[in-house]
């Protein structure tokens, strides 16, 4: 079977441990204040949703459910979800791997690689 670039990896953080991340180093959080299953409520520009296909692929480590889901309230997708959750990056961070959200608001955290939050 040909080797699949996974669309979320499972990265060592110095100080957070194993957090997801994209293929290409984006760290993924998750916003507190969403529920399982139902739509974004943060739709701004600084946290945007992560673009999936429609059967997003997990590397090994990755042990949260992943999938995707087209949202009423936010046009395009579909979008990455994580246990059923929306999931988001953050424009401040410019680097691979960097987590400058986390904690951000004591609402926002990066995700953890069986899909429960980091806080």
């Amino acid at each position: 079977e040909p080797y699949i670039e996974p669309d979320v990896v499972v990265y060592e953080h110095p100080s957070l441990g194993n957090i997801l991340t994209t293929q290409s180093g984006q760290v993924l959080y998750r916003f507190t204040i969403d529920n399982n299953g139902a739509n974004p409520v943060y739709t701004g520009t600084s946290w945007p949703l992560v673009s999936a296909s429609d059967a997003p692929v997990a590397d090994s480590g990755v042990s949260s459910v992943l999938g995707s889901a087209t949202f009423s309230n936010v046009s395009g997708g579909p979008y990455l979800t994580v246990n059923g959750y929306p999931v988001y990056t953050f424009t401040s961070d410019t680097e691979s791997g960097q987590a400058a959200g986390h904690s951000s608001g004591t609402v926002w955290y990066t995700i953890k690689a069986d899909g429960s939050l980091n806080n």
